[in-house]
């Protein structure tokens, strides 16, 4: 079952994981080759402090493990990024539901 929760400063390794798998093999199929990778390497597990400070970013977690992230911004009713570890992929990660109060 996947989990949301807020993201946490010590999370940017699992989204830094999820986030250049998601490049490399999702996005290889829309991008060419040198753009995919050069999109992947400008990326650090530390490189989503800042985001996870000022943003609203969320995790999915499969059985404690990272395996997608989404970064909104409540101000702009703006959902800037979603991305699914491809292992992952249509597994609900990315889905929208209703959730109880």
């Amino acid at each position: 079952m996947v989990r949301i929760r807020r993201a946490q400063p010590e999370d940017g390794a699992g989204i830094h994981a999820a986030h250049t798998a998601a490049i490399r093999i999702t996005c290889r199929s829309h991008y060419p080759a040198e753009e995919v990778e050069a999109w992947a390497e400008r990326t650090t597990p530390a490189s989503y402090a800042d985001a996870i400070v000022r943003r609203d970013v969320l995790v999915a977690e499969v059985d404690g493990a990272i395996v997608g992230f989404g970064v909104l911004d409540p101000g702009a009713a703006e959902v800037r990024a979603v991305y699914v570890h491809p292992a992952a992929g249509r597994g609900g990660s990315g889905q929208v539901e209703d959730q109880p109060a």
